[in-house]
């Protein structure tokens, strides 16, 4: 193993630790489930863990048999993920421009 596949693992290692600690964190901790914004976040971690993994995989075993489908298959996760991101983005958008329902009136 090489020094840049030495220092590549350690960093994927670091990475995928972290993000698993996230994971783990952000499941006990917080109400993820009932926010749009939290499923999309843990959605994105188990997107890069699995990446992570797949990186993980690669330097320590080389290439394997359909390596190239299923990384092909997480990259539609990612890009699911991503198109999710950007559309939870402009939904965010379009209803802070819309006036509110309840200006002008008094609590009750």
């Amino acid at each position: 193993m090489s020094a840049v596949d030495l220092v590549t693992m350690v960093a994927l290692l670091v990475v995928l630790a972290a993000d698993i600690t996230f994971i783990v964190c952000n499941h006990l901790w917080t109400a993820w489930r009932s926010n749009p914004w939290g499923r999309h976040v843990m959605f994105f971690s188990y997107t890069i863990a699995g990446l992570l993994t797949f990186g993980m995989a690669r330097l320590l075993f080389g290439d394997y048999p359909g390596r190239k489908v299923l990384l092909a298959c997480w990259y539609c996760v990612l890009a699911a993920v991503m198109v999710q991101r950007v559309w939870l983005v402009v939904r965010e958008h379009r209803r802070s421009r819309r006036p509110a329902a309840h200006v002008g009136r008094s609590n009750p």
